[in-house]
């Protein structure tokens, strides 16, 4: 089962930035990356907006098809082919895919792994299940050891050569996938934070899926507020907080993408030690400034022990966490309230 939440209430109470009683001069939603996005802008015209918004939506486009593992899109050179040519040949790309894939590899590094975008062999495992769940739900079924255990092995990120020189990425194991789903959704909101600026807005808040960004100052010099989602009840916040410009906030919980079997809820976060969904946690939430590494911090604590997540964090400049176990139990880290007001 995946269940998306209303965008009304993804923009008012998940994650995203509230405009403390006054309305946004303009809002536009759309959808990539199988989610649903949210661009508000302050103190710009509608033809100054409707250029802005297509610019925006350029973007989101573009990369959706780059980052898109499932569906072929003519003309495009992504990791739909990088994933097909697997252990076959090299695949010509652009320097974009291949930044975004070595950054990926540094997020790697920084969770200790946690954060694999090798691990799509692994997590196709589980999507099919979950796939096969939405359609037929009595009869959802948990994967077979042998599928994962055959997976598992394919999940090698030393395996991803890139040759910038020659502009190719190659996988040398031609049963590994890239899943960059822990990864894409914090980096393209960065990219389009910064487009946005680029283009003169002064004043907006972008909300994509489970990031949130907030750019600038409003122009009546109200705080801008971001809020944090109850896992029990996703209506309501179980904090709210002032952020400044530049901040984002970005969550991963157990109760955005899952299915059941047996009365048991598995979510869509696999831990790699395990091959089965976290089950530690009902969210936690990466308060800091760039979208990027909060994305794939937000996953990879989701996966960690409470202690393993509070000794990567507390190593961290200005990122901030938020975990919310099983009981409804919150813990903070130690600067959160010292980031946050």
């Amino acid at each position: 089962m995946k269940r998306i939440t209303a965008v009304i209430l993804t923009v008012c109470l998940l994650l995203c930035f509230s405009s403390c009683g006054r309305n946004y001069t303009h809002t536009w939603y759309g959808e990539y990356f199988d989610t649903p996005i949210t661009i508000g802008v302050y103190g710009v015209s509608q033809r100054k907006f409707d250029d802005v918004v297509a610019d925006a939506d350029e973007l989101l486009s573009y990369w959706n098809d780059l980052l898109d593992i499932y569906n072929y899109h003519d003309g495009v050179n992504g990791l739909f082919e990088i994933n097909a040519s697997a252990g076959k040949s090299p695949v010509t790309v652009g320097d974009d895919l291949i930044d975004f894939i070595e950054y990926c590899i540094e997020i790697y590094d920084l969770t200790y792994g946690y954060t694999n975008i090798a691990l799509g062999s692994v997590l196709s495992v589980w999507h099919d299940c979950r796939q096969a769940a939405a359609a037929d739900p009595d009869g959802a079924r948990l994967p077979s050891d042998e599928l994962l255990s055959f997976a598992a092995p394919h999940t090698d990120i030393g395996k991803i050569v890139i040759d910038r020189a020659a502009h190719t990425v190659y996988l040398a194991d031609e049963s590994m996938t890239l899943d960059v789903g822990g990864t894409a959704k914090g980096y393209v909101t960065e990219l389009l934070a910064d487009k946005l600026i680029s283009l003169g807005v002064g004043a907006a808040t972008i909300s994509l899926g489970g990031n949130a960004k907030v750019i600038g100052e409003k122009p009546d010099n109200s705080a801008w507020k971001a809020a944090i989602a109850d896992p029990g009840d996703d209506r309501n916040a179980i904090l709210t907080f002032e952020v400044p410009d530049g901040m984002t906030v970005v969550t991963s919980g157990s109760y955005e993408r899952y299915y059941t079997v047996g009365g048991v809820d598995y979510c869509h976060i696999i831990d790699k030690d395990t091959m089965y969904p976290a089950d530690e946690f009902a969210s936690v939430s990466i308060v800091g400034f760039d979208s990027a590494a909060a994305d794939g911090l937000s996953t990879a604590l989701f996966c960690m022990t409470l202690d393993e997540g509070t000794a990567l964090i507390d190593s961290l400049e200005n990122t901030e966490a938020v975990w919310i176990d099983k009981n409804g139990n919150i813990t903070y880290s130690t600067g959160f309230f010292s980031l946050v007001k």
